[in-house]
Order: C-alpha cells, then sequence, then structure tokens
C-alpha cells in the first residue's frame, strides 16, 4: 500500500497555524500503524485523531421525495503534540518553548497513470 500524508502545523501556545505541507507527500511507511509509529517519533505523543465525512451514496428521488445523500464518518488521521523550541532561541541565547500541534492526515496514494510505475 502507498501511502500520502498531509500536514498542517499549529503553535498551539499562541493559538496560530504557521505552516504546512501544501501538497500530499508520499511516504516511506507501507501500512498506516507504521505511518503512525513513525509519527510519534517525529512529533511526540498522539492526543486525537481526525475524522472526515466521506459521501457513500448520492441524493434521489423516489416516488416524488427527495432522498438525502448518505454519509460515512471515516479516520483519515491523527493528532500529535511535542514542546518545541523557536528555531532562533538559539541564536538569542535563551530556550523559548512552544507547544507545536501537527495535524496528519493519511490517505491511500492514487493509482499512477503513467508507465514509470
Amino acid at each position: 500500500m502507498n501511502i500520502q500524508v498531509l500536514e498542517s502545523y499549529v503553535n498551539r501556545t499562541e493559538n496560530t497555524r504557521f505552516g504546512d505541507s501544501g501538497r500530499w507527500i508520499p511516504s516511506y511507511a507501507t501500512t498506516p500503524g507504521e505511518l503512525f509509529r513513525d509519527c510519534q517519533q517525529e512529533y511526540g505523543r498522539c492526543t486525537g485523531r481526525m475524522y472526515r465525512d466521506v459521501r457513500i451514496s448520492d441524493p434521489f428521488v423516489a416516488f416524488g421525495v427527495v432522498v438525502p445523500a448518505r454519509y460515512q464518518t471515516r479516520k483519515v488521521g491523527w493528532i500529535f503534540e511535542k514542546t518545541m523550541d523557536y528555531e532562533d532561541s538559539a541564536r538569542r541565547g535563551r530556550k523559548d518553548p512552544y507547544l507545536r500541534e501537527v495535524w496528519v492526515e493519511w490517505r491511500e496514494a492514487p493509482a499512477c497513470r503513467h508507465d514509470c510505475c
């Protein structure tokens, strides 16, 4: 299984979002469990899961009544946090810690449409 990840970084101390990966990035992990363990080592302890509502059927009309679309809630990632020092704190000669939160969303990579794969 090829896995891709999308990361968002939050400074929880100041409640500001300061970055994201901007696009889906290929992961070296081959299973969601392996990805989870890698993220724990990199980003700290897991504090929650990410969920997304995915449409599983389209709306339709039956006997003159509109039947709404059906959705299913799926787990799509995790939230990790770790105390970090600001990157420029070493230049100022003091430690200046903040709580960094990383939202990691994962998906199975779509099938390649090129001859290279």
